[in-house]
Order: C-alpha cells, then structure tokens, then sequence
C-alpha cells in the first residue's frame, strides 16, 4: 500500500480526495506542518516518508484581501515544500493543484495549450508556484481545477452560499453580477480525479480539471427555485461586484480523459446543487 502525504488534507477539498485515494487502497496522511516554515515542513516530510505528495494548500479565494498572504503562502510555501520534498527518496511522484485562474479572461473552451494570462493576485501566484517548480527541477502533476463546489464548501464561495439562502428560505440575496458563467464541477468527482492521477502511471504534466460545461450564477439560482419551490429576490451589492471580474469560463477536459480513460464522466452540476440543498436541510 502507498502512503499519500496531503497538505491541506483538512480543508474542504481534502477531505474528498482523502475519501477518493483510500477508496483506492491509499494510506493518507496529513501534512500538518505550516509550509511557509521551511524547517518544520521538510521535519515532517522526513518523519512521514510518503512516496506521494498531494499540495493543496493554499489561500483559495481569489478576491483574499491579504496580498501578501496569498504568495507568501502559495508561491513561497510551495517552493519549500518542493525543496522538502526533493530530499526525501521515498517520494515518487508530486501533485500540485493549480488553478483555472491562471488561464485569465479568456472566451470559448480553454484548454491547456492557452497561454495563461492571469488578471489577479490569485492567478498570478499559481501560475508563479507552476513556473517556481520548473526552476526547482521538480518533475510533477499539475492540476488546474476550475470551479467546483459541494458539501462543506464555506459559503463565501458563491455556490454553497446561494443554497444556505435558499435552505434557510430567506427572501432575499445580496450578490455581485450574477450574469458570469463558470465551469462548476461537483468535488467528488474532483477528489476522484486526483486519487486517479495518483493510481496511475502519470509523473507529470498539466491537466484541466473541469465540467467542460459554463452555466450562469442565474441559472444556478434557477435550479434552485425550483427544487426549494419559491423565487427569491436578488439585490445586486456593488460591493460585491469583482474589478476584472472573469466573464466566462469553461473548460477542455480532453487531456484528463485521454490520460485517465476510466475515470467516470463529471457530475452535473443540477446533482451536485440537488446534494447541496437537501445536505442544508439535513435530509
């Protein structure tokens, strides 16, 4: 049985790629340590001794306030994991999750041949943290998962708070503009796909993780009035309102599939709300 050694593991999508890699026959462990303390990241790792490292932590909410916070932790932190990493003989393979963020504003299907030009301080961090791995000679898996929600999702992620409303049968919602699309996948079927990357031969590469499917904050609104049974009134905050907000997102998925030809297809995103809603009312 291989040991998987996951940063991150406690955070939302940890807990589903912990379920993914044991449901595989993985052990999974924890890595607990602050990565931005080289020190006491390259201690643990040592005491582990995994042969596969999963990087998921990370500030993951673009509109983080804290600049400083969101390299220091996703840039700078990443290179000290892969410097930890690179003195341990045991590890045979490396997954760092990226992120959509990096491709920018960029219309149509995106897949990994487009060049990234990202648009805020999110992006630019992954992109660097990719560009940092190659200068460190790590050889690894790169992810860039686009939006993806599920169960235990905080709800200053859009998704999950838009179903808390609804669950709660409030009548009214503050949000941003509600007319941008996103490629949502259902984080199940992202932790499956990560523990898949790891069961397989794959050492390294960049691969888009995502629904292939853009759909509307509206339409997300949509759906759940329907399975909630009543119309909820929207009151757009211009606080809410992002500066160079992405209009719209989807994915070429193309690249995951041809690598991982028996990963099952995504989960719509009308399962993953349905999940969502009758979880909030504890069904």
């Amino acid at each position: 049985m291989k040991k998987v050694a996951v940063t991150g593991l406690e955070g939302f999508t940890g807990r589903y790629v912990k379920d993914a890699l044991e449901a595989k026959g993985f052990e999974v462990v924890g890595i607990k340590s602050d990565i931005t303390d080289a020190a006491k990241t390259l201690e643990e790792l040592f005491e582990l001794k995994p042969e596969c490292v999963i990087h998921l932590a990370a500030i993951s909410f673009p509109a983080h306030g804290n600049y400083h916070e969101i390299y220091d932790v996703n840039l700078h932190g990443t290179v000290n994991l892969l410097r930890a990493v690179r003195g341990q003989k045991s590890i045979t393979k490396i997954v760092l999750a990226s992120s959509s963020n990096v491709y920018g504003n960029v219309s149509g299907k995106i897949d990994e041949k487009v060049c990234p030009k990202p648009i805020n301080h999110y992006g630019i961090s992954k992109l660097a943290m990719e560009y940092a791995a190659a200068v460190e000679g790590a050889e690894c898996i790169i992810v860039r998962p686009f939006n993806y929600t599920g169960v235990g999702q905080a709800e200053h992620f859009l998704a999950p708070k838009i179903v808390a409303h609804f669950a709660q049968k409030k009548d009214i919602i503050e949000l941003g503009n509600i007319d941008v699309y996103r490629d949502f996948s259902d984080v199940r079927w992202v932790g499956e796909a990560y523990a898949s990357l790891v069961d397989s031969d794959i050492q390294s590469g960049v691969f888009n993780i995502c629904s292939g499917r853009a759909i509307s904050l509206r339409q997300i609104i949509e759906q759940l009035e329907k399975l909630a049974g009543y119309k909820i009134k929207i009151e757009i905050n211009p606080a809410f309102v992002r500066k160079n907000e992405i209009e719209s997102m989807s994915g070429d998925f193309g690249r995951l599939k041809n690598a991982l030809p028996n990963l099952r297809p995504p989960i719509q995103i009308e399962e993953t709300l349905k999940w969502m809603y009758r979880a909030a009312l504890n069904e």
